[in-house]
Order: C-alpha cells, then sequence, then structure tokens
C-alpha cells in the first residue's frame, strides 16, 4: 500500500494520503475544522487506526504506528482516539491469531 504521512503539529493535522486519495482534513489547521470534517475525521480514525493495530500485530510490529497525531491535536482528543482504535485493531489480530491457532 502505498502512502505519504508527515506529522502534524498541536494545532495542525498531519499530512496523509494513501491509494484511496487526500482526505479532506489533510493538512489542515485545526482552526478550518468543520464538523463535517470532523466526522470525517473520526471515521478515519475508526478504520484508519484499527487497520493499523491489525496490520502491526500481524506483522509483530506493535506499537511501531502508534504516534498518528500530534498530542496536542484537538486537545488530544484524536491521538487518544487513535489509540482507541489502533489497540482494538490489536486485539482483533490476536483473536483472530489464536482462532486460527485453534481451529476455531
Amino acid at each position: 500500500m502505498s502512502q505519504y504521512y508527515l506529522m502534524g503539529s498541536a494545532i495542525k493535522a498531519p499530512t496523509f494520503y494513501n491509494e484511496r486519495g487526500v482526505p479532506n482534513w489533510s493538512g489542515m489547521s485545526e482552526t478550518r475544522f468543520t464538523s463535517e470534517l470532523k466526522a470525517e475525521l473520526q471515521r478515519f480514525i475508526e478504520i484508519e487506526g484499527f487497520q493499523r493495530g491489525y496490520e502491526d500485530e500481524c506483522n509483530d510490529t506493535v506499537g511501531l504506528r502508534i504516534e498518528f497525531f500530534h498530542p496536542e491535536f484537538m486537545s488530544g482528543a484524536a491521538q487518544i482516539t487513535w489509540e482507541k482504535h489502533y489497540h482494538q485493531g490489536v486485539a482483533h489480530a490476536q483473536l483472530a491469531r489464536c482462532k486460527a491457532v485453534v481451529g476455531g
């Protein structure tokens, strides 16, 4: 999967794109976020955070990509939510691996 990522700041979202395109919030100042952009960011975090956690567990690299947002961006809420979904992805991959080993 081809992607580009550059860490944001306390007031600016990270710059990100992949084969699905560039999210509308990529590289944007926090002050320009509308409720629609916040909802789009939330969906991104849920999907991408989970996926990265899942992949990191499968690749035995848990923790490698747990930081995505500056810890002060959006008062820390974006990174906290990212970590939550990342850990859910890790747990899901662990459960899937256990089921595969046991034959469940």
